[in-house]
């Protein structure tokens, strides 16, 4: 994860593990978002909106492997992003894929793309796509 957030100050996120902070040795270069999510939460909430922001997830291809069809080949993906940016009370959710080598074939994209649809659809989360 990384991103940021603007309230009264601006709070950033590198997503990076920072191996001082933790009394037993990590072997993660990346914070899971179920330890960084109360932060975030805690930052974000309160009386007032926050004026902005930004937030970048990734998910390793094995994370996801056993939703995609089987003639899809994932060595070329490094990992399944989603951006979630929030601006002028409007939320913006975008798909895209970090691949370890160039690909001209769109078709990993519209994959990943159609699987967040359905996982907004299946949780009854309202979208417009744009």
């Amino acid at each position: 994860i990384q991103g940021s957030i603007m309230n009264f100050i601006n709070f950033n996120l590198d997503g990076r593990v920072n191996v001082d902070f933790f009394d037993e040795d990590t072997n993660a270069s990346y914070l899971n978002w179920e330890y960084v999510k109360p932060y975030c939460k805690n930052i974000i909430s309160g009386k007032q909106l926050p004026i902005s922001f930004k937030l970048v997830f990734g998910l390793n291809p094995e994370d996801i492997n056993a939703s995609l069809p089987e003639n899809y080949l994932l060595d070329s993906v490094d990992k399944f992003l989603i951006t979630l940016n929030y601006k002028n009370r409007q939320l913006i959710l975008t798909t895209g894929i970090s691949f370890n080598s160039f690909v001209i074939n769109k078709n990993m994209e519209l994959l990943w793309e159609n699987y967040i649809l359905e996982f907004l659809k299946t949780n009854e989360i309202y979208y417009e796509k744009l």
